[in-house]
């Protein structure tokens, strides 16, 4: 080649050595002496690989990308007059130290690197005649066997028995070092017989049976793994074996559980495998729901089994089970001393019963009764019972009387609509509702939680009421103060729900947590109790509730019948240590006792803002158990009420006392009457 491009550059020359030679009569012997030294060195042309993008190790190979455009197939990649890659490296038995590939490459997969050292690599094309491109070069160290069989497993352990063992890995094989994919194993048992089993996890369990006794059983383990370098995995899977003995030398014979595994769930009969032991030859299944396996037939099923290693339920007996879960054991049918037996435990699946409506936090009045409604499922053959409580646990047998659960059985439906009559009677404001199986535990039950409301509620928002003179509610020594809220936004200042201002008077701040403002007799000044546990739920009806006990020096706060705050040693009211809610029984300038203001004139009032109903004073301190079995109503002879109003006329201004009392409220301005 480089021998036509001169000729081709001389032809022009020609003639002029012709007729030189000719004039000197001279020879032609030696002409291409100086060309030849050109000849025979390397030329090199401009198509070359742009540039090493990045290496990739493997076991005992590594792979390294050319061009920047990525792994290009050679049929659609070309270089113009390059026609083979070439890889040089001083390890390559190959002649010359090189591997040719007879095509252009976009990366190159170098193999048989059984050294632990730094490979050097030189890369490069070559045209049809031999001329190099401008050549590449990189180093790479690939992961070998060498680095193999250094790596570290975590030992497993090994309990063994008289004739054979479990062998299990407390926590993964993975580490910093190698990720575990997979894992094998075999043996050969007494019998000559080879024994394998195999996972594709990184925490092997598995047992060793039929061994010889009082004898070093080798158990050859394989893992299937992928190394890592500086935590990063490398390209290929590589095996790494090691030996595992089980010393069957020992003195205590065990009964391993195989399957079902811990907490396995079943949808069909599931069956129990386990391990045989050589001094046992009949067993018995057992079956509990206590891991105890206490002997009561109730709670302990029984089922003789003979000389088996495993025992299907029959559908009469996983029927049978009504529970979701159980705890297995396989023991000797006649009891022996020196075995050991394990338990394990499983759930039986069950069905989920899915709630439709209502909807959570759904919203109802006594006008709009809610209608509960589910999916049936099969295993409900004894039908339905519908569970409303104002506890999330529905306890048969709660410990306060506002938690018990009512249960109405509906028989074999999937909707109730629930009778007028029970809804009013509801002492929860948001109960929690389910539905379960009439018989047994067949199914998983969900419960949510629905919302009470009202029809002709007063929002007071605009508005407020003054408790009249000669109310008759002066020298209280014991004071209950009740009500039921619905806060329908955000305000400035202080929003108050009742009382007389600097003197007794319940009121809540932006974010609706509870205050409340007294006045020391004794010290003629403020004092204030704040209470960050009452903190009411905006746009729902929260029932509140503050008792005084003036002798005992003590307030209680109390928010949907559950008590959020106890404070003792409060200073006493004025005058004569007695409560007086009455302006009559008060000191003039004294300001007025209001529902839903603070003080005179529209500067500094502090107006509720929202919703209220079932608003009550006692001259008795209630008990929380009272509180929380009549947030909704009261019976209004009930002793120590001296003022009941119920805030749902519906219409007008004028507020109707429901006690003995007969005090009746007329509002400052017109009520907004609303079904809430």
């Amino acid at each position: 080649m480089i021998m036509k491009k001169l000729v081709h550059r001389m032809k022009y020359s020609i003639p002029v050595c012709l007729i030189l030679g000719m004039s000197m009569f001279g020879s032609c012997d030696g002409i291409y002496d100086n060309i030849e030294k050109y000849a025979k060195e390397e030329t090199i042309y401009a198509d070359k690989l742009d540039g090493i993008i990045r290496t990739q190790i493997g076991y005992e190979r590594v792979e390294i990308d050319l061009v920047k455009a990525g792994r290009i197939p050679a049929s659609q990649f070309n270089m113009g007059k390059a026609k083979k890659t070439v890889i040089e490296c001083e390890d390559f038995t190959e002649p010359d130290h090189r591997r040719v590939i007879d095509s252009i490459c976009s990366w190159v997969n170098i193999t048989g690197l059984t050294k632990l050292k730094n490979y050097q690599f030189t890369i490069y094309t070559e045209d049809e005649f031999g001329n190099r491109s401008l050549p590449l070069k990189t180093d790479a160290r690939p992961y070998t066997a060498e680095n193999r069989d250094a790596l570290i497993l975590p030992p497993p352990t090994v309990l063994a028995s008289t004739t054979s063992a479990q062998i299990q890995w407390a926590t993964g094989l993975s580490s910093v070092m190698c990720d575990v994919l997979g894992w094998s194993y075999n043996y050969v048992d007494k019998d000559g017989n080879t024994v394998s089993g195999s996972g594709e996890d990184d925490v092997p369990v598995f047992f060793v049976a039929n061994v010889e006794r009082d004898a070093l059983v080798s158990v050859n383990v394989t893992t299937r793994l992928i190394p890592k370098i500086d935590e990063v995995r490398i390209l290929d899977t590589v095996e790494f074996k090691f030996p595992v003995t089980v010393d069957t030398r020992v003195i205590t014979s065990v009964i391993f559980l195989d399957k079902p595994i811990p907490n396995e769930y079943f949808t069909e009969p599931p069956t129990f495998v386990w391990i045989k032991t050589g001094e046992v030859t009949d067993y018995t299944l057992k079956i509990s729901t206590d891991p105890a396996f206490p002997d009561d037939p109730d709670k302990t099923t029984l089922i003789p089994v003979g000389d088996v290693s495993s025992y299907t339920l029959t559908p009469e007996q996983y029927k049978a089970l009504k529970r979701v879960s159980f705890y297995w054991t396989v023991v000797p049918t006649v009891t022996r001393e020196g075995i050991v037996t394990q338990s394990r435990r499983f759930d039986k699946y069950l069905p989920t019963i899915a709630l439709i409506t209502p909807l959570p936090d759904e919203i109802f009045t006594e006008n709009e009764l809610p209608t509960f409604s589910w999916n049936k499922i099969v295993e409900a053959e004894g039908g339905y019972t519908l569970k409303i409580s104002a506890s999330p646990d529905f306890p048969d047998n709660p410990a306060s009387s506002t938690d018990a659960t009512t249960a109405i059985r509906v028989g074999d439906v999937d909707t109730y609509a629930i009778p007028q009559d029970y809804f009013e009677t509801l002492k929860s404001l948001a109960p929690y509702w389910t539905v379960v199986p009439t018989a047994g535990e067949g199914a998983i039950t969900q419960s949510r939680q629905f919302n009470k409301s009202f029809s002709n509620v007063a929002d007071i928002s605009p508005t407020f009421i003054e408790i009249p003179n000669g109310s008759k509610l002066a020298n209280l020594s014991q004071l209950t103060i009740e009500g039921l809220l619905r806060p329908t936004g955000n305000h400035s200042g202080a929003g108050v729900f009742f009382g007389i201002d600097a003197y007794c008077i319940i009121r809540f701040d932006q974010n609706h947590s509870m205050t409340f403002i007294g006045y020391d007799m004794n010290k003629s000044e403020f004092w204030i109790f704040i209470d960050g546990n009452m903190r009411l739920k905006e746009n729902s009806w929260n029932h509140i509730a503050v008792t005084f006990d003036v002798p005992a020096k003590t307030i209680c706060f109390y928010l949907n019948g559950k008590l959020t705050k106890r404070q003792t040693d409060v200073p006493l009211f004025y005058p004569n240590d007695m409560i007086h809610l009455d302006v009559s029984s008060r000191p003039v300038s004294w300001n007025p006792c209001y529902i839903g203001k603070q003080t005179s004139g529209d500067n500094g009032a502090y107006y509720y803002p929202g919703d209220i109903r079932e608003v009550r004073i006692w001259n008795v301190v209630r008990t929380q158990e009272e509180v929380a079995a009549n947030m909704v109503s009261v019976d209004p002879k009930t002793t120590g009420l001296k003022a009941y109003w119920k805030f749902n006329e519906g219409i007008g201004k004028n507020i109707k006392d429901h006690s003995d009392s007969g005090i009746s409220l007329t509002a400052d301005g017109n009520l907004v009457w609303k079904n809430r």
